[in-house]
């Protein structure tokens, strides 16, 4: 009796051992599994989280993505069948905590107060962050407009390109362009971003060239021109420091040699992109020529908010 009551013990031991983890794994299943998305050439993340209806964040903690652009055609990516907390924003994105970052210094660096960020990351003001941490930074999905009314001014839309080791005129923008900037979210500047290399790609895949990747480096050089050119109210290749695209392109720490420019004043991406592509195809302008360029392999984009429109500005690397 006693050997069959240890023998019984034993036993119950394995199962608990055995079925427990099982069980566990059963429990934080969630009710929704998550879905599969293959990736498509031309997608960009924020627009695959666009049309599932969740965050940038949730894609990219489900499938351990630390850039948002790091995605490849044919890549399956799991996508959260619902939402993963209330008031959760499909621009909701991550960040990884950089040496010497506070968490003032990151609220301030995306336009948000430290309660934005304590509250949708479950902590307090007092929590001390690491380097490597991953963070969800709520961006918002509106704010807003400026105080003073904007008039109503017809926009005079332009645009200019250059390739590598040329150099263009300056053409200026409508005078009405330039004046008190209105506010503009995070969300709707990206939003301009992921609708232009939709519509790159989809140019270029149309003509046989292979699709552009996204290049953070290659955007912190356009972005920095785009919020130069309005400062100074005027779209021009020609920084106010009279450099160069390729100049600015190098300066921002992109290796190629092969790069190139695009820029252009405009209420909307499509309204630029019709700019630069439509309107060049009976005449393969240079901006048509740098959309669909087989030796450029990836792009980045700078956008710039003015009354009445944008600064665009597409900087391309091979």
């Amino acid at each position: 009796m006693k050997r069959c009551l240890i023998l019984c013990a034993s036993l119950a031991l394995i199962a608990a051992s055995v079925l427990g983890p099982i069980r566990s794994a059963h429990a934080v299943q969630p009710a929704n599994p998550p879905r599969e998305y293959v990736v498509q050439p031309g997608d960009t993340l924020l627009g695959i989280a666009l049309a599932f209806g969740v965050s940038l964040a949730s894609i990219q903690a489900l499938n351990d993505l630390e850039d948002p652009s790091m995605i490849r055609v044919g890549q399956r990516l799991k996508i959260p069948a619902e939402p993963s907390q209330p008031g959760e924003s499909v621009f909701w994105t991550l960040y990884v905590v950089r040496p010497g970052d506070t968490l003032g210094a990151i609220a301030a660096r995306f336009q948000l107060r430290v309660s934005d960020l304590t509250h949708v990351n479950h902590i307090t003001e007092d929590t001390i962050i690491r380097v490597g941490q991953r963070l969800v930074i709520p961006a918002r999905g509106a704010v807003q407009a400026a105080s003073s009314p904007v008039p109503a001014v017809e926009l005079i839309p332009v645009a200019a390109s250059a390739s590598a080791g040329e150099t263009t005129q300056a053409s200026p923008a409508s005078p009405e362009s330039s004046a008190m900037p209105a506010a503009h979210p995070i969300a709707e500047i990206e939003t301009i971003r992921a609708r232009l290399l939709e519509l790159y790609n989809q140019a270029r895949i149309a003509n046989g060239a292979p699709p552009l990747a996204y290049s953070f480096v290659l955007q912190a050089a356009a972005q920095a021109h785009a919020e130069d050119c309005a400062a100074r109210g005027t779209g021009s290749h020609i920084g106010s420091d009279g450099s160069r695209a390729s100049q600015r392109i190098a300066r921002a720490g992109y290796p190629s040699r092969v790069t190139g420019e695009n820029w252009a004043f405009a209420r909307s991406a499509d309204q630029a992109f019709e700019m630069w592509y439509t309107k060049e195809i009976p005449s393969q302008g240079p901006h048509l020529k740098n959309i669909l360029s087989p030796r450029y392999k990836e792009v980045g984009f700078g956008v710039a908010p003015a009354r009445n429109g944008f600064f665009l500005i597409v900087n391309f690397g091979g």
